[in-house]
């Protein structure tokens, strides 16, 4: 997403778990910045709740879900599937 601003080591931290060549795509968290609102701050429990929990579970049970923002994806595997195709929408 154009406001994710990512972290100095964010693929340093992502491109490890590709020594899985079963590994087709790598999901990190979110992670909110600004606690200054209560909106914010909900975010920020809102992610951790989806993040901590239910995309490990996910993971767990062979079924990782893909969010739009903090991903890095191995090429061989979107070709695999024949591409991306474009979209504007979210």
């Amino acid at each position: 997403d154009t406001d994710h601003v990512p972290m100095p080591n964010f693929l340093e931290r992502m491109m490890g778990y590709f020594r899985d060549p079963d590994v087709a795509f790598v999901v990190g968290p979110q992670v909110y910045g600004n606690y200054d609102s209560a909106v914010t701050k909900a975010a920020e429990s809102q992610q951790f709740l989806f993040h901590a929990l239910i995309q490990r579970a996910g993971n767990r049970y062979g079924a990782p879900m893909f969010v739009g923002t903090n991903n890095v994806v191995r090429v061989a595997a979107v070709r695999q599937v024949g591409g991306l195709y474009d979209s504007i929408t979210e």
